[in-house]
């Protein structure tokens, strides 16, 4: 199992919820109300911060693609 998909299995419960539905209104491309923030450098790569975790994701033509779910650390950003 990668470790986009083990991601989920570590958050507590609220914080599941949570990033299920950020999770399912970044699919619909409907990102009002989430804290959305285009990453330095990069031009398709965005981030969604909802408390302490961080979801980037990248916009590529009429696809997003999930990059990673994890807590805000020192190491979040370095992918």
């Amino acid at each position: 199992m990668d470790r986009l998909a083990k991601a989920p299995q570590k958050l507590r419960s609220g914080e599941h919820a949570r990033v299920e539905s950020v999770l399912v209104k970044i699919a619909a491309r409907d990102w009002s109300g989430l804290d959305v923030e285009k990453l330095k450098g990069r031009d398709d790569m965005y981030r969604v911060r909802t408390g302490s975790i961080r979801i980037i994701f990248r916009v590529a033509d009429a696809q997003v693609f999930i990059v990673s779910i994890e807590r805000r650390s020192g190491t979040t950003y370095n992918f």
